[in-house]
């Protein structure tokens, strides 16, 4: 959900993630590969590869 806020952070992942990782390993790819907090109020957004 978004907040009434005028800008937001968004970060793409480009190239296929792997979404059978749930929601932990999912958080772990925001936490150590793009080195961000998982639980801020920025958007990631990221596709899988069907």
């Amino acid at each position: 959900m978004f907040t009434s806020s005028s800008q937001h952070h968004v970060t793409l992942i480009c190239g296929p993630t792997d979404m059978r990782k749930a929601i932990d390993g999912l958080c772990n790819i925001v936490a150590y590969d793009l080195e961000k907090e998982p639980c801020s109020e920025q958007v990631v957004s990221s596709a899988s590869r069907h």
